[in-house]
């Protein structure tokens, strides 16, 4: 079933920040929003960079909000000042890529779960056994 009310951005930061476990990293690190908007978000596009074709992608679209992995050489005055955008680089890759992945092996039915290094004291990469 869908919301009966919009979702705002601090809606979806607020559970990217609990997903991504943000505390665990140093405040500099931990991303949410990059350009706030006050405005309901139906359409939220998810981008890795900010390259040439992402301006025109974003226009097309008509997005309300973007998630962008690495904000770096994004140009804000080439988007709409009406569009909220949210980045998360170290939680994004340590969560859902190279990090301790916790959630990935459970949907996989992996057991055994170790970490292979840490990283300021988190895990990150992961071994584990797939279950029988």
């Amino acid at each position: 079933m869908f919301k009966e009310h919009p979702s705002y951005l601090i809606d979806i930061v607020d559970f990217l920040n609990n997903f991504f476990n943000v505390t665990q990293f140093p405040t500099s690190e931990r991303g949410g929003i990059y350009l706030p908007s006050s405005n309901p978000v139906e359409r939220l596009g998810f981008a890795l960079e900010a390259e040439t074709r992402l301006y025109e992608w974003v226009s097309d679209k008509s997005l309300d909000a973007l998630f962008l992995h690495r904000s770096w050489n994004l140009e804000l005055e080439k988007l709409t000042p009406e569009l909220g955008i949210i980045s998360y680089h170290l939680p994004f890759d340590e969560c859902l890529t190279v990090g301790f992945n916790p959630r990935l092996a459970q949907v996989l039915q992996m057991s055994n779960l170790e970490a292979l290094g840490e990283k300021e004291n988190r895990a990150i990469n992961i071994q584990c056994s797939q279950a029988i």
